[in-house]
């Protein structure tokens, strides 16, 4: 039997304790990732994937690098973890197999044929 509990504390006994995030924390990719560019007075930030410094985002499809890029943006380690980002930086190995992946669209692009 494994309890959750939002705390570090270690204790003796059958019962394993594991520490987690019970609300959003800061975005890890942040400091590496995140990049600035003013344009009209204005500022803009984006998460710029190469800084990942990961030669398997060449290898991603365009469509996972959207998906990638949305798992980065919104890393909180509560919702959408640094290992979900994993699983779809490996996308090669785990496309055959059943993951689950954190989709959080921020654009929805539909073609309007009327």
């Amino acid at each position: 039997m494994q309890r959750f509990i939002n705390s570090s504390r270690q204790t003796s006994g059958s019962i394993a304790i594991r520490s987690f995030a019970s609300t959003p924390q800061a975005n890890p990719f942040d400091r590496s990732v995140k990049t600035s560019l003013e344009h009209g007075g204005k500022k803009h930030n984006f998460y710029k994937l190469p800084a990942l410094g990961d030669k398997r985002i060449e290898k991603l499809p365009y469509s996972i690098r959207v998906l990638l890029e949305s798992a980065v943006r919104n890393c909180d380690d509560f919702a959408v973890k640094e290992n979900d980002v994993e699983k779809i930086l490996d996308w090669v190995k785990t496309s055959k197999q059943d993951v689950e992946i954190p989709f959080r669209p921020a654009r929805v692009i539909l073609q309007d044929f009327t």
